[in-house]
């Protein structure tokens, strides 16, 4: 028999498809509130001992709508910069009804302040390495708290793997930055591939720029996924 195969490329915009028409159709009046707490972000690079790229828009929305569909209750991010992304998670978590969700988020290079957001709570380690703060989740966790989403704007050490594993739901999203060429994202991909941490998840590539075009978004993105295979339901 026959069987029926399909590119890497357009499973990924499949997949990503039905996240921007998730939260651009059901949330359509966040979307300026959105972009103008994105563009206000700007301002903070002002405070940046170690100023460099933010995501862009495509990314951001991406991000908001990843979490507004998924609705994890508790994040780890590596990479805070001025808080796009942080706050692009907060908000789809507040957003999509989840009361009380939380951010953990470090920067090695900063000690940037974010603004708050209502129903959400974005908890900043500055100045630290990623494993400094899986550490200091790790022992301020002693009821074991899961965490359901995390998102990689920075390069994971050795030592985080084992940590991340013993911190991450059955069911965790993986959102990978700079996931093109040999960039930080995909060198996180390779490392993580070695480790049990991926088993039976499947990997969404960043969207398109002709998805994109379809929502309006003319920059680029370059944020993957790593889905895990529980989360698909084919029809039947």
């Amino acid at each position: 028999m026959e069987k029926l195969l399909m590119s890497s490329r357009n499973f990924s915009d499949l997949v990503w498809r039905q996240i921007y028409e998730s939260s651009t159709y059901k949330l359509l009046e966040k979307k300026d509130p959105f972009f103008k707490i994105m563009s206000a972000l700007d301002n903070l690079r002002v405070s940046a001992d170690y100023n460099t790229g933010s995501i862009p828009s495509a990314s951001a929305w991406g991000l908001y709508a990843t979490t507004c569909l998924f609705k994890p209750c508790n994040i780890i991010e590596i990479g805070t910069f001025i808080g796009r992304s942080s706050i692009a998670m907060a908000l789809g978590m507040a957003d999509s009804g989840i009361k009380e969700g939380e951010v953990h988020t470090c920067d090695f290079s900063n000690d940037i302040k974010l603004p708050s957001i209502e129903n959400a709570s974005i908890i900043q380690y500055p100045m630290q390495s990623s494993t400094m703060m899986l550490e200091k989740i790790v022992a301020a966790n002693p009821d074991g708290k899961k965490f359901d989403m995390v998102h990689f704007d920075g390069r994971l050490q050795k030592s985080d793997y084992d940590l991340l594993n013993g911190l991450r739901s059955p069911d965790m999203i993986f959102a990978l930055d700079d996931f093109e060429g040999m960039e930080k994202g995909v060198i996180n991909y390779i490392n993580m591939k070695k480790t049990k941490l991926l088993d039976s998840y499947q990997l969404v590539l960043p969207p398109s720029p002709l998805l994109l075009r379809d929502f309006d978004f003319h920059d680029s993105s370059s944020t993957a996924l790593l889905v895990p295979n529980s989360s698909f339901l084919l029809p039947g």
